[in-house]
């Protein structure tokens, strides 16, 4: 079954690779025969409403709120009305093929806009090299051509199309960062119909509508944009780029202007000779450096990494490993949370996964992590799910493997966006990311006061002044921060009390307030830093210390610090996150 799903998804891709690079000379056909504007109002005026109708009605999706269509508008504006359409006006002074060349330089663009605008974006030399290299394929483009630049019209075509790509990339880029988790596929639509809106007054304006011929071939490019070109092309590269790793999708890039060239060659007659060639694959080079110099950037540590003991096997041993039918390959992520170092804050490992697996081989796994947590997310059809595990049960909260879940979703697994919603057994969760400062958005828990319980004062060697009892822990207030660094507890002993786990605190010397967490009823002595604590730790001294806004600190050997606020029944956790490990792991179902 796996392997049909692949089969089709790599068709899904072909297909992609074909048809965008298709879309050049069919533009051309019709924007040279047609008011280029209204052939693209058209185009997206149609395209869109029936990529939308369907998401709504076979799709089942879910009518947006008001800020996700602002976000598809303004995306639609400069991605569609400013990029597609004008490409477009540009391709009736250009050939397709300089068109399509030109605008296979997009990721380059969007490097460099980032580069501007986004502080954290710090180009590698592989990057700088592929910018350089990508930027030396278009010079060799355009010095074919350089007897064309006498004409005006020609170079209005080449400075339409730069243009079309900044908007392009700026439209890419917002919507990256304005991103709702919303049904990508609804998303397209949204933004072909706005887009398609947006041209109405333009077309009004520029274009001639004495130039209006309805032929067989505008006829057939319009009807082929609108079916193949938009709706076609898109859930296929929405299915492939679920299916398939990023960095093979971004493949149609390379081969998207190949395909525009070789059919503006043997169609229209455009110019193709040796040296266009050569410029065509130094361009694809460029753009392949630069993909591969943000695959570096972003993946330090890559090592295969079995859950298997495997003695004194080496790492090439396990590479050339052929998988029997019964075992499983699974991706695992280590990450430590609420830490800006490795080897800080809150160990914990994340496993993407297309479906779920059984809950004892989730188990199992979680067992032989030998982590605190493990988290499992599956995207499913609602939205992404995650579940976590500690080394002996499944747990409904966790917050370190939550913000490490998060990281690995907004660094490593191409989420576009800067919110991610999970579903969970403790409702809707949400992480915000800005810079790298992640923000989880976790329901505070429920408090009430308890009477002393004999096995935790035992147990802990100090008495509390107050204990707690929250949905799943208890939490003992204690009078100094010396207390809680210097508590040595029995964990036998506090083991025996029903709960997920302890909480300590205490008001804190340089943080508001301090704590730690102890879980030997969970198969963890104790945690390093626990997110989900803080839910029931910011209610409380919100009431005691009369605001809403705290520094604090877990004081576990590996120690951790966050930053929290109070919002109604909410609780907004801060911290960051550091990647350590990328790794296999192989196991029997």
């Amino acid at each position: 079954m796996k392997d049909n799903k692949n089969l089709t998804a790599y068709l899904a891709l072909a297909a992609v690779c074909v048809i965008w690079g298709t879309t050049y000379l069919a533009l051309r056909i019709g924007v040279t025969q047609f008011p280029p504007f209204l052939f693209s109002m058209l185009r997206f005026l149609a395209a869109g409403p029936i990529l939308v109708l369907f998401m709504l009605t076979i799709g089942k999706a879910k009518w947006p709120n008001r800020r996700v269509l602002v976000d598809q508008a303004i995306s639609g504006l400069f991605m569609v009305t400013l990029g597609i359409a004008m490409v477009g006006w540009a391709e009736v002074y250009i050939s397709s093929g300089v068109a399509a060349i030109i605008c296979s330089m997009m990721p380059i663009w969007t490097v460099l806009i980032n580069v501007l605008v986004t502080k954290d974006e710090k180009p590698n030399w592989l990057i700088l090299l592929g910018l350089a290299t990508g930027l030396a394929g278009i010079l060799m483009i355009f010095a074919e051509h350089l007897i064309e630049f006498s004409n005006a019209n020609y170079i209005r075509g080449i400075v339409l199309t730069f243009l079309a790509n900044l908007c392009w990339a700026i439209g890419s880029i917002w919507i990256k960062k304005n991103n709702q988790n919303s049904n990508p596929f609804l998303n397209a639509g949204l933004q072909m119909l706005f887009g398609g809106l947006f041209l109405i007054p333009i077309s009004l304006l520029l274009d001639d509508y004495s130039a209006i011929q309805w032929n067989n071939e505008v006829i057939f490019s319009l009807v082929y944009m609108i079916l193949i070109g938009s709706v076609a092309a898109y859930a296929c590269y929405s299915y492939a780029i679920k299916k398939l790793p990023m960095t093979l999708v971004s493949l149609y890039a390379y081969i998207n202007p190949i395909v525009a060239v070789i059919l503006g060659w043997l169609i229209l007659n455009e110019k193709l000779n040796f040296q266009i060639g050569l410029a065509i694959v130094v361009t694809v080079v460029g753009i392949y450096l630069v993909n591969r110099g943000y695959q570096l950037k972003n993946n330090p540590i890559n090592i295969q990494h079995s859950l298997f003991k495997i003695g004194k096997a080496s790492i090439s041993n396990l590479k050339s490993q052929t998988l029997s039918p019964n075992k499983m390959e699974i991706k695992i992520y280590q990450v430590d949370a609420f830490t800006n170092k490795v080897f800080g804050g809150n160990p914990a490992a994340v496993c993407p996964l297309e479906e779920w697996l059984p809950d004892s081989v989730m188990q199992n796994i979680a067992m032989e992590n030998c982590l605190a947590e493990t988290a499992f997310y599956v995207n499913e059809k609602e939205g992404l799910r995650i579940r976590w595990f500690t080394p002996t049960v499944e747990v409904d909260l966790c917050g370190h493997a939550t913000l490490a879940t998060a990281f690995i979703l907004f660094n490593h697994e191409n989420f576009q966006g800067d919110t991610i919603s999970f579903n969970s057994r403790s409702g809707q969760l949400t992480v915000t990311k800005s810079g790298d400062m992640l923000t989880l958005n976790f329901p505070v828990d429920t408090l009430r006061e308890v009477n002393s319980i004999p096995e935790l004062e035992e147990g802990l060697g100090v008495k509390s002044i107050k204990t707690f009892k929250g949905k799943t822990d208890y939490m003992l207030v204690f009078e100094n921060e010396d207390q809680i660094i210097n508590m040595s507890p029995d964990f036998k002993l506090i083991g025996k009390v029903d709960a997920r786990g302890i909480i300590v605190t205490a008001k804190g010397k340089h943080v508001d307030f301090v704590s730690r967490f102890y879980g030997p009823q969970s198969g963890m002595d104790e945690d390093p830093v626990t997110g989900s604590a803080h839910t029931t730790l910011t209610p409380y001294w919100a009431r005691v210390l009369d605001k809403t806004e705290f520094s604090a600190r877990q004081l576990s050997k590996r120690q951790g610090d966050l930053k929290c606020k109070l919002i109604g029944d909410r609780v907004e956790i801060r911290g960051q996150a550091r990647l350590y490990l990328v790794g296999k792991l192989f196991v029997d179902l």
